[in-house]
C-alpha cells in the first residue's frame, strides 16, 4: 500500500511540474510577442517623430529664409527711396529768387520705363555692393561657387517667382525645399567637369519605394520636361537629375546664359516633381 501510494504521488508531482513548465512557456512567449509588438510601435513612433521633426526643421528654414527676404526687400526699398529724392538745385538770378529750390532735370539713367523687363543678371554685375563678403581664406574655387550662386540668387530674386533661395555658400551646390521632409531639388556646378546640374533627391527610410514610384512614370516625366534625366540609385540616396555639358564656369561673360538655363530648369523641376512628391 505505500508503494502505490508513493507512485501515485510521484506521478502528481510530475505532472504538477510538467503544468508549471507549460503554463510558463506560454506566458513567456505570449509575454515576448507583447515586447516585440512594443518594441515595433516604438521604432514606429520614433520614425514619425525624426519625420515630423526634420519637416519642422525645414518649415523653420523656410520661415528664416522668407523673413530674411522681406528684411532684404524692405532694406533696399528704403535705399531706393532715399536715392530717387528729387535733386535739388540752387537756382541763380536776382537776390529774391536765389536760395529758391528748384527740381533739376532728371537723370537720363532714369528716365527708362520703370516696366521693362528686367535684363538678365550675367554675373558681372557683381559690384562692391552686391558682392558676397568672402572668407579671405577661401579657395579661388570656393570664391568662384559662392559669386556663382550669389548672381543666381539675384537673378532669381529680381524675378516673380515662387522660388526661395537661401543664402549661398561656397560650396558646389545648392539646395531648395519642396515642403516634404526626404526630398529636395538642388542645383549643382562642377569647375572641373564642365558641367552644370539641376537635379531631385530622394532619401530617407522609404528613399528606394518613392524612387521605384516615380520611375514608373520616367517617359511622361522626361516628356514634360523635354529633354532625357539620369536615374541614379545610390544606398542612402537616391537622384533625378538633368546636366548642362560643355559649360565653363570661369567665362563671366557666359554666365547670363548659364542662370538662365538654371533658373528655367528649377521651375521646370518644381512644377513636375512637387505634386508628384506631394502625392507619394
Amino acid at each position: 500500500m505505500d508503494w502505490n501510494v508513493t507512485l501515485q504521488l510521484t506521478v502528481l508531482i510530475f505532472a504538477y511540474l510538467a503544468g508549471i513548465g507549460t503554463v510558463g512557456y506560454l506566458i513567456r512567449n505570449s509575454l515576448g510577442k507583447r515586447v516585440d509588438d512594443q518594441g515595433k510601435r516604438i521604432d514606429d513612433l520614433r520614425s514619425d517623430i525624426a519625420s515630423q521633426f526634420n519637416a519642422m526643421q525645414e518649415d523653420m528654414r523656410e520661415i528664416r529664409d522668407e523673413m530674411r527676404k522681406n528684411n532684404e526687400s524692405l532694406v533696399a526699398h528704403i535705399s531706393d527711396h532715399t536715392l530717387h529724392k528729387p535733386n535739388l538745385a540752387l537756382a541763380t538770378g536776382p537776390p529774391n529768387e536765389a536760395m529758391q529750390p528748384v527740381l533739376a532735370p532728371p537723370d537720363a539713367s532714369t528716365s527708362s520705363d520703370a516696366h521693362a523687363e528686367p535684363p538678365v543678371d550675367d554675373g558681372s554685375r557683381l559690384n562692391a555692393d552686391t558682392m558676397p563678403l568672402v572668407d579671405e581664406g577661401l579657395s579661388p574655387v570656393k570664391r568662384l561657387y559662392l559669386e556663382y550662386w550669389t548672381a543666381l540668387k539675384r537673378n532669381i530674386d529680381r524675378r516673380d517667382s515662387s522660388i526661395k533661395v537661401r543664402k549661398p555658400q561656397p560650396e558646389s551646390w545648392m539646395g531648395f525645399a519642396v515642403g516634404r521632409a526626404g526630398f529636395g531639388i538642388s542645383v549643382s556646378a562642377s569647375k572641373k567637369n564642365r558641367q552644370i546640374c539641376v537635379g531631385l533627391t530622394v532619401k530617407g527610410p522609404h528613399a528606394r519605394s518613392h524612387f521605384e514610384r516615380l520611375r514608373q512614370n520616367k517617359i511622361e516625366i522626361e516628356s514634360e520636361i523635354g529633354a532625357g534625366l539620369e536615374w541614379q540609385e545610390n544606398p542612402s540616396e537616391h537622384y533625378i537629375r538633368l546636366y548642362r555639358r560643355d559649360t565653363i564656369l570661369e567665362d563671366r561673360q557666359n554666365w547670363g546664359r548659364q542662370l538662365q538655363w538654371l533658373y528655367e530648369q528649377l521651375e521646370i523641376f518644381y512644377r513636375i516633381f512637387v505634386p508628384r512628391v506631394q502625392a507619394l
